[in-house]
C-alpha cells in the first residue's frame, strides 16, 4: 500500500538538496501523483511538472523533486527505446549560482533496452545540456559488464554499487549514481532505516558531491 507520508518522512530521514523518484505516479488513469503539491510544499520540497496542467508529478513516473534553496529552471522528458512503456526526465537545476542537471530514469526489464536506454540517456546529455549532469535511479540493471554500463565508466564517474533490492534483504545493486567528471564523489551509501525498509521495495542509493574547482 502506498503511504505518501511515510515517503516524505524517509526522504526527510536522507536530507538530500535533489532526489530522483521512480513509479512516483499512478501507472493508470490519469497517472495522478502519489504525492500532491501541498504535501511536498509542506515538507520542504518543490518540482516543476513535465508539462502543464498534468496530473502526473514526473514523466513514466519518474520524477525529480529537489529543496526550495535549489532553483529548477525546467524539466525535460526523454523518451527511451523500449518495448514498455519507459522514460526519464531532465531537471535543469542551478546551486548558489552554479547550473548543473540531473536526469531521473527507470530503466526496462530487458538487457538489450536497457542497454540502449543508457545509450538514448547519455547522448541527450551531451548533445542538449551543455553542464554537469548526475543521472541518478533504478537502472533494473546487476550485470556488472553490461554494454550500457561499460559505456557509462568510459566517460562518466559511477558511485560505487552497494545492494538496494529487495528491501527485505537487499542482495541486487540495481540502482545507480552517475555523474559527469566535473563532480567528486566525497561519500555515498545506502539509507536502510526502518521506515525505509517498510516505505518501498528498494533502498535508498545516496550520494554526497562536490563540483571540482576548474582547472587553471
Amino acid at each position: 500500500m502506498r503511504k505518501p507520508a511515510r515517503i516524505l518522512d524517509v526522504l526527510g530521514e536522507i536530507e538530500a538538496d535533489v532526489i530522483a523518484l521512480q513509479e512516483v505516479d499512478r501507472r493508470f488513469g490519469t497517472r495522478t501523483s502519489t504525492l500532491t503539491a501541498e504535501a511536498l510544499d509542506e515538507a520542504g520540497w518543490h518540482y516543476r511538472p513535465v508539462s502543464d496542467g498534468a496530473p502526473s508529478l514526473g514523466w513514466h513516473g519518474n520524477a525529480i523533486i529537489a529543496r526550495k534553496a535549489v532553483e529548477i529552471e525546467a524539466m525535460v522528458p526523454i523518451a527511451l527505446p523500449a518495448f514498455e512503456p519507459r522514460g526519464a526526465v531532465a531537471a535543469l537545476l542551478r546551486f548558489d549560482g552554479v547550473a548543473f542537471a540531473a536526469i531521473g530514469l527507470h530503466l526496462g526489464l530487458l538487457g538489450r533496452h536497457r542497454d540502449q536506454q543508457i545509450g538514448a540517456i547519455l547522448d541527450y546529455a551531451d548533445q542538449e545540456l551543455k553542464r554537469p549532469t548526475i543521472i541518478m535511479g533504478d537502472t533494473n540493471e546487476w550485470r556488472g559488464k553490461a554494454a550500457g554500463l561499460a559505456r557509462i565508466g568510459r566517460s562518466h564517474t559511477v558511485v560505487p554499487p552497494m545492494p538496494t533490492f529487495h528491501t527485505s534483504l537487499p542482495v541486487l545493486a540495481l540502482d545507480r549514481i552517475i555523474m559527469t567528471p566535473e563532480f567528486e564523489p566525497i561519500a555515498h551509501g545506502v539509507h536502510a532505516s526502518a521506515l525505509a525498509k517498510r516505505a518501498s521495495d528498494h533502498l535508498p542509493l545516496w550520494a554526497d558531491l562536490a563540483l571540482k574547482e576548474p582547472a587553471r
